[in-house]
């Protein structure tokens, strides 16, 4: 599963050893080893800036397509809406909006994989 994740080569490191976007894709690789039939990610890339955050969430995606999962991602981050097959978005527990973008910089055929955003409102 390192394999697939890229990190192979680190199978030896402790996670002392590892940069914070190896640990990312670690914890990704990690939610994959039981083969899932479904994935909850949920704000994947937070803390990553946009150079880190694009390919984390591009691993996700591809990953659960590769292995027949679904994967549906919460997030407040904008930057990798291009993502997605499938955007809802939700506002005071409601969903507002329900798009399939025409238009993908990856273009996956698997219209499984969604991306949620849940913009301000959102009561905990």
């Amino acid at each position: 599963m390192l394999g697939l994740a890229g990190l192979a080569d680190r199978i030896d490191y402790l996670p002392g050893n590892l940069s914070g976007r190896q640990k990312q894709r670690v914890a990704i690789a990690r939610a994959f080893v039981s083969n899932p039939e479904l994935i909850f990610a949920d704000e994947p890339a937070a803390s990553l800036d946009k150079k880190t955050a694009i390919p984390i969430v591009s691993m996700l995606k591809g990953l659960g397509q590769s292995r027949g999962s679904t994967t549906v991602m919460v997030t407040h981050d904008n930057r990798v809406l291009e993502l997605a097959d499938r955007i809802v978005t939700m506002e005071e527990g409601r969903i507002v909006k329900d798009q399939r973008p025409a238009l993908r910089r990856y273009p996956w055929p698997n219209p499984r994989t969604h991306l949620v955003p849940l913009g301000q409102a959102v009561s905990a």
